[in-house]
C-alpha cells in the first residue's frame, strides 16, 4: 500500500462503537473525508470524528445464532447472511459460505464478501484418480465436486480461479502481495509470524494478496480490489510424494470510484480486519464439518485406504484449526485493529482502566 498524498496527511480522530463501549484513535483524514457522502470535507469539529458501528449475521439456518461481527461506518448500510450449500466447490469445509455487503450511504464504496473455497491435491498420480473418482461418485447423487487442484499461492488463486470466475470481464491493472491480510491470517490460525514449517510435513503455509481493477460501473469510472489469503496444509500421501489440503479465505471486493480506492485503504483494511466469527456458531459449524469428514472416512476405509488417510488428516486439521482460531481471533483483531489505527493500549495503573492512544506518542503521564 503505498503512502497518503502529502496534502492529505492532517489526521482526524476515528470513534470505534462496540458493545456500548467508546474507542478513540487517530487515522488520516483522507479516509475519514472520502467515507463521507460530501467531497469536501466540512470545517465543523464534529465532521473529524469518524464513527464506526458493530454489525452482525444471524445464521437462520443453525437456530438463529449469532454467526459473523463486523464494524463499518455509523453511516453505511448492512446486508449479511450465511447460505448453507452455497459455495463455489464441494468440499465439506465450503459447508457454509458467508455473504456480506456493506456500502457507503451514496453507494458510492463498496464492501463486500466472496464464500472461502477449498480444493485438493496429491502429487502420486494414483491418489489423484482417487480423488477425482470419489468426486465423480459423488456427483451421481448429487454432491458438489471437491475440487482437485495443483496447490497455488494467493496471486495464482487470484490470476487462475477467482478473476475468471468473478470478473473476467474486467481490465487487471496489478496483482500484489499482501502481507497485512497474510499476518492477519497467521494470527487468526495462531501461527508464527513467518512460514518456519516450509515444506516440511504437517506444516501450515500461508500466503495472500489483491488484484487491483478498472472498469466503468454504471457509466462511472471505478477501481476495485479483489483480495484472497491461501493456506494449506501438506501431508504424506500413502503411496509416495505429498497431499495438499487448500483453503482460500478473506474473498473481499473493495471498490470506490475511480482515483478513491487509494485513499480508502485504512478504512477497507480496518473493516476486513473486524470480521470474525463468532466463538459458538464457528465450534458448531467445524463440529459438523469434522463429523462429516470422519464419516466420510469411514466409508472411504472400505474402498480406497489413500482417501480414507486423507480424509482423516483433513478432519484432524478441521478440529485443530478451530482450536487455535478460537485462541487467536479475538486478539488477531484487537492487535492489527490498532496497527492499522496507529494506536496502542494504555493502562492507568492507579485505577486499572485501559484506553488508546497514538502509538507515536509516549505513554500517558498520570501524576
Amino acid at each position: 500500500m503505498g503512502p497518503l498524498p502529502t496534502l492529505l496527511r492532517p489526521r482526524a480522530f476515528i470513534v470505534i462503537q462496540r458493545s456500548g463501549i467508546a474507542f478513540v484513535a487517530l487515522l488520516s483524514a483522507a479516509a475519514a473525508w472520502a467515507a463521507t457522502p460530501s467531497s469536501t470535507p466540512s470545517p465543523a469539529a464534529s465532521d473529524r470524528y469518524f464513527r464506526m458501528k458493530q454489525v452482525q449475521i444471524i445464521d437462520q439456518g443453525m437456530n438463529k445464532l449469532p454467526a459473523v461481527d463486523l464494524m463499518i461506518p455509523t453511516t453505511w448500510q448492512f446486508q449479511g447472511d450465511v447460505r448453507w450449500g452455497a459455495a463455489l466447490g464441494g468440499c465439506f469445509a465450503d459447508l457454509d459460505a458467508i455473504f456480506i455487503h456493506a456500502q457507503s450511504p451514496d453507494g458510492s464504496l463498496v464492501l463486500e464478501s466472496i464464500p472461502n473455497f477449498t480444493w485438493q491435491f496429491a502429487d502420486d498420480p494414483a491418489t489423484q484418480r482417487a480423488l477425482i473418482q470419489d468426486n465423480q461418485e459423488g456427483a451421481r447423487v448429487g454432491r458438489k465436486p471437491c475440487p482437485v487442484m495443483q496447490p497455488m499461492r494467493a496471486a495464482d488463486f487470484l490470476r487462475q480461479v477467482l478473476l475468471p470466475k468473478f470478473r473476467s470481464d474486467k481490465r487487471v491493472v496489478a496483482v500484489d502481495p499482501m502481507p497485512e491480510f497474510n499476518r492477519l491470517l497467521r494470527r487468526r490460525l495462531s501461527l508464527p509470524p513467518d512460514d518456519a514449517g516450509g515444506g516440511d510435513q504437517g506444516a501450515i503455509r500461508t500466503d495472500a494478496a489483491r488484484a487491483r481493477l478498472e472498469y466503468d460501473l454504471n457509466g462511472q469510472a471505478v477501481e476495485e480490489w479483489l483480495t484472497t489469503a491461501v493456506w494449506m496444509r501438506i501431508y504424506s500421501s500413502a503411496h509416495g510424494g505429498n497431499a495438499y489440503d487448500c483453503h482460500a479465505t478473506m474473498l473481499l471486493s473493495l471498490r470506490a470510484p475511480k482515483g478513491q480506492l487509494d485513499g480508502n485503504d485504512k478504512l477497507f483494511t480496518l473493516m476486513a480486519s473486524t470480521i470474525q466469527h463468532e466463538p459458538q456458531w464457528d465450534a458448531q459449524v467445524n463440529s459438523m464439518i469434522a463429523r462429516l469428514y470422519q464419516k466420510k472416512q469411514q466409508e472411504e476405509a472400505t474402498r480406497s485406504a489413500m482417501i480414507s488417510a486423507f480424509q482423516q488428516h483433513v478432519a484432524q486439521t478441521i478440529n485443530e484449526t478451530t482450536a487455535n482460531a478460537q485462541r487467536g481471533a479475538n486478539a488477531a483483531v484487537a492487535g492489527e485493529s490498532q496497527i492499522i489505527r496507529g494506536v496502542q493500549t494504555f493502562r492507568n495503573p492507579d485505577t486499572g482502566a485501559t484506553f488508546e492512544l497514538s502509538n507515536q506518542s509516549s505513554a500517558p503521564s498520570h501524576e
